[in-house]
């Protein structure tokens, strides 16, 4: 089933992109209920979208990369995707987070 994308999400300071993940349904999302909490294995990420948050802004902007994809497609785009740029607060290079 081809439900799975890979995504950005981006800096509205400067349109940057700083993070790249896989997931399906609302998990660009779900970041920002991460970053307000505090809990998250990324403290990177984190601090990142609270700095956003703390110049203003409501959120980060998400760039779809891929879509309709299945989860080992997901997998292997992320991969090339993370690699593909610099400057990340991604914590791994790709294709091995969990069911998103």
């Amino acid at each position: 089933m081809n439900i799975y994308f890979v995504y950005a999400l981006i800096d509205p300071r400067d349109g940057s992109i700083f993070y790249i993940g896989k997931g399906k349904g609302d998990r660009p999302y779900r970041h920002l209920s991460e970053a307000k909490s505090g809990i998250s294995c990324n403290p990177y990420k984190i601090r990142k979208i609270n700095n956003i948050l703390k110049a203003g802004y409501d959120c980060y902007e998400i760039k779809y990369l891929h879509e309709n994809l299945s989860e080992k497609e997901a997998f292997e785009l992320e991969i090339k995707e993370i690699a593909s740029h610099d400057n990340l607060t991604n914590i791994s290079l790709g294709g091995d987070g969990g069911d998103n």
